[in-house]
């Protein structure tokens, strides 16, 4: 099914898990990931998962982008109501968003729900951050012509809003308003690229922002940042802890953790052991 490139874990259920694969479309297990099932993507116009949004108050309200898994072209966000069981195109698609078909190599990188505002919606593009306040019906653009990777918000207020664009060098956008206008907070040091922004429930006015040219801390809802380290690791994910923001998680091809509040990072999984190319690379 090719590379894991998205998942969610229900908060209110463990036993509920969705994925998103590059190459194996959606799948599902309502026991923890004992077994799994998939299939139901399969006849979509694509066969690339790279981002699940699911409803807080809906488990079984799932929205996806479904991408060409080699050159990352949407075929658009879909929807479920009966939790991945089935599929149908909504209204956020190439057609209705004058993106052309095949080949038109416009890009969906992250679906986000807002976790408290209902029908709120905030969809990250290479043609920009847009912002639906009526479960995709319509949508506004409140930031253009860039590519926005990552979407976070602030665990208590929720007028504040967090985004992150990959071609602007040393900036995180952050909103007061839900989302309806943004600033930019300079990061100084940072030059764009791969880049991650994440908050943690334990420290409610901290955001974080991850990228290989270090890791930087707001404790003031993001309205400046300071160097915490420069790990030296490509970001290509980046998670802090709900319960303690001492510890994070971060990698690309292998993960580092770190306890200290990112001050340190150590390499916790291994893809090779010396000349093995992966064999016996399991711990």
């Amino acid at each position: 099914m090719g590379r894991i490139v998205s998942f969610y874990v229900d908060p209110n259920n463990a036993q509920r898990l969705y994925l998103g694969t590059r190459t194996g479309g959606f799948w599902k297990s309502l026991v923890g990931g004992a077994t799994w099932a998939g299939g139901s993507t399969d006849f979509l116009a694509a066969c690339g998962v790279n981002s699940i949004s699911v409803s807080p108050t809906n488990p079984d309200s799932v929205l996806i982008n479904v991408n060409n898994s080699q050159n990352h072209t949407t075929h658009g966000v879909h929807r479920s109501v009966d939790g991945g069981n089935t599929w149908v195109l909504s209204n956020f698609n190439p057609t209705n968003l004058g993106w052309g078909g095949l080949g038109s190599n416009r890009q969906i990188y992250k679906i986000k729900h807002h976790p408290t505002i209902p029908n709120l919606i905030f969809i990250g593009t290479n043609e920009g951050l847009y912002r639906s306040d009526n479960n995709l019906t319509s949508w506004t653009v409140p930031l253009a012509a860039d590519d926005f990777t990552d979407i976070d918000f602030h665990p208590t207020n929720p007028n504040i809003v967090y985004a992150y664009a990959k071609n602007t060098a040393n900036v995180v956008y952050v909103s007061t308003d839900a989302g309806l206008t943004f600033t930019t907070v300079s990061i100084p040091g940072s030059s764009g690229g791969v880049g991650t922004v994440a908050v943690s429930s334990f420290c409610p006015n901290c955001v974080y922002y991850m990228s290989n040219n270090g890791l930087w801390k707001s404790t003031n809802s993001g309205a400046s940042f300071a160097l915490v380290s420069n790990p030296g690791q490509s970001d290509a994910g980046f998670a802090v802890s709900d319960v303690d923001d001492s510890k994070m998680t971060c990698g690309y091809v292998d993960a580092f953790a770190s306890s200290d509040g990112g001050l340190n990072f150590n390499q916790v999984t291994y893809w090779s052991l010396g000349n093995t190319n992966g064999a016996g690379s399991g711990h």
